[in-house]
């Protein structure tokens, strides 16, 4: 009988150290969550996804870090002014999600993540890169949305894209219309995991339904 309280003792010790253990990492992602939501330069973003790189080698089967690493890189991108800058930053990010798809294979966010970067990697050059490498971003958001019907982020990146398309190439508002729709029902509805699964997009597709009324 005390061997058997000495064993659920040490078992109890167990499940409480885990359980600190994951409280601990999902206040250092919404520190990093709270970092990346107000960084306003290059500088700011590129710290920001230094944090989390950080946070991914401590926690090495996460797979939410690198996906912020990634998604910091993709905004250090948005705001970089250098064309050559813009493109290394993408690749960075591709290459985040590339480890974090290792940890977390055929996953709906990952693979919006993935076709995000890709597409803004394109649009740094569109003359070039999109005649050849904009349908196998377009198959990802595809594959996106049948993974996770409820995501609406593969939606609005879609939506978002199809917006700056020339209309001669498919793209224009009436084509983007219906898929920033889909995206905001989905916004509407969504119900995410826990406060640091992804929950970005909402706010950005609220103003480009508002240019395609």
């Amino acid at each position: 009988m005390k061997k058997l309280m000495v064993t659920l003792f040490i078992a109890i010790i167990g499940i409480a150290s885990a359980t600190a253990s994951e409280t601990e990492f999902e206040k250092s992602m919404l520190k990093g969550i709270e970092k990346l939501t107000v960084s306003s330069t290059v500088e700011a973003s590129t710290e920001v996804t230094n944090y989390f790189v950080r946070l991914s080698e401590i926690n090495k089967g996460e797979w939410l870090p690198l996906y912020y690493a990634a998604y910091s890189s993709l905004k250090a991108g948005f705001q970089q002014e250098e064309s050559e800058k813009k493109d290394g930053l993408y690749m960075q990010g591709l290459e985040y999600i590339r480890r974090a798809n290792t940890i977390k294979p055929e996953h709906s966010e990952i693979l919006t993540m993935e076709a995000y970067l890709k597409l803004m990697y394109i649009s740094n050059a569109a003359m070039t890169r999109a005649p050849t490498q904009t349908g196998e971003a377009i198959e990802l958001l595809e594959k996106a949305k049948a993974l996770d019907p409820s995501n609406p982020r593969p939606w609005f990146v879609h939506g978002q894209n199809t917006l700056f398309t020339p209309a001669f190439f498919g793209g224009g508002e009436k084509n983007a219309k219906p898929l920033l729709e889909k995206a905001m029902s989905l916004y509407k509805s969504q119900k995410t995991a826990s406060t640091i699964m992804p929950a970005w997009g909402k706010e950005r597709c609220e103003k480009l339904l508002e240019k395609c009324q």
